[in-house]
């Protein structure tokens, strides 16, 4: 697992961590040999690991992450710590299975079920300032949703979207 990789990983687990209420005592972190759910399009399921990155509470998983065998690249990063500047938006960065409706740090409901992750970037056009101090983040779809409908919809976003990080 890449540097990017486990920065993601590690940043979605503190913000799950967040959501959830249980003590942290209850909460551990394990890798499982699993094949990624079959909710997912057969496309998607053969573009990630058959490894699952589970957050167990009370040693029953919680979420379960499958991510992507590799990431493709839109250029060379100039630095590791640009290296998600390199990412193209909408790019698959896994898959993640919830096992039971949560509530995430807006209170906004996150409802049981499968979801593949896609990269996405908070537009730089001046309406979203201070409303989070990373621009980088994890889109959830609904795995149920067409294969390629989370793509579309933000290829389709102005130009500013993707401008000026």
């Amino acid at each position: 697992m890449s540097k990017t990789s486990l920065s993601l990983l590690l940043g979605t687990l503190l913000s799950l961590l967040q959501m959830n209420a249980s003590t942290a005592a209850d909460l551990a972190v394990k890798v499982a040999d699993k094949e990624p759910p079959k909710e997912l399009d057969a496309s998607i399921r053969a573009k990630l690991q058959t490894k699952a990155i589970q957050l167990l509470d009370g040693g029953k998983p919680v979420y379960e992450f499958w991510f992507g065998a590799g990431l493709p690249l839109q250029s060379k990063p100039a630095s590791a710590a640009k290296a998600l500047d390199a990412l193209k938006q909408t790019t698959l960065l896994g898959a993640v299975a919830v096992s039971r409706d949560q509530r995430d740090y807006r209170d906004d409901e996150l409802h049981a079920g499968v979801y593949t992750m896609r990269f996405a970037l908070q537009p730089q056009d001046g309406n979203h300032l201070g409303t989070s101090e990373f621009n980088y983040f994890a889109i959830l779809t609904p795995a149920k949703s067409t294969t390629n409908w989370m793509a579309k919809r933000i290829e389709k976003t102005p130009a500013w979207s993707s401008s000026s990080r």
